[in-house]
């Protein structure tokens, strides 16, 4: 599954005291799961400096997958949290993840810079696939995105990269740049289901954007669709 647009809660504050007693009682919630993404992170025993490709990659996908954990619906069902302390919460989790999204586009950047993804491929399929998701989670650095297209583009073309990431990735860069999408992997919830948004003007018809996503080896709309809650 690529990516959805968070569904942020709307406010549900009475007033500014009320608010403030939603984050103080959201904060222990906040910090447990912290520590055990942190301890998650730690377990691997990789050094800062440690020339292990996948070893750092490794340690970077933990808090970036961890962090969207509990944005998938699990906070809805916490059992004991009331709605107040619930909307901060999800505040306080979307800030960890947006602060780790940064800090991961800024290492990628680097290693892009100053190896290219050749490096890259040499770790090995599982290492390209994680980083391949950093940079999937590198929205607030579309020019890191655009980036790594170019220097996958020839890969794909060769097969020494996937088409369906590959694919994936364009309908990122091509949102971040045209305001448009070719292959419909990105979805936003529109009238309480969920939906492709912004797809161009050939997209808009279901036969022509199977195809497009056939041809990259992804399947029909209909069918990823069917992954997702029938509502949002």
């Amino acid at each position: 599954m690529d990516k959805c647009h968070w569904r942020y809660r709307q406010p549900a504050f009475k007033n500014w005291d009320s608010f403030q007693k939603a984050l103080k009682r959201s904060l222990p919630y906040y910090q447990t799961y912290e520590a055990a993404l942190t301890a998650a992170s730690n377990a691997i025993e990789v050094d800062s400096d440690s020339q292990n490709l996948t070893e750092q990659i490794t340690a970077r996908i933990i808090p970036d997958q961890g962090w969207r954990y509990p944005m998938m619906g699990t906070l809805d069902t916490l059992s004991g949290v009331d709605t107040e302390t619930s909307t901060v919460l999800q505040q306080r989790i979307l800030m960890a993840m947006f602060n780790t999204d940064w800090d991961n586009s800024q290492w990628v950047r680097g290693i892009l810079k100053a190896h290219g993804w050749t490096r890259i491929v040499k770790a090995g399929k599982k290492s390209s696939r994680m980083m391949w998701l950093l940079i999937q989670h590198a929205d607030n650095d579309p020019a890191l995105q655009v980036m790594a297209l170019r220097q996958i583009e020839p890969l794909m073309k060769t097969g020494q990269f996937d088409k369906a990431d590959y694919a994936l990735l364009t309908d990122r860069v091509s949102l971040a740049t045209v305001g448009t999408q070719y292959y419909g992997s990105q979805l936003s919830c529109q009238h309480n289901h969920y939906a492709p948004f912004s797809l161009d003007a050939k997209g808009s018809d279901p036969k022509v954007l199977d195809a497009r996503r056939a041809s990259m080896g992804l399947m029909s709309e209909a069918e990823y669709l069917t992954y997702l809650p029938p509502h949002c």
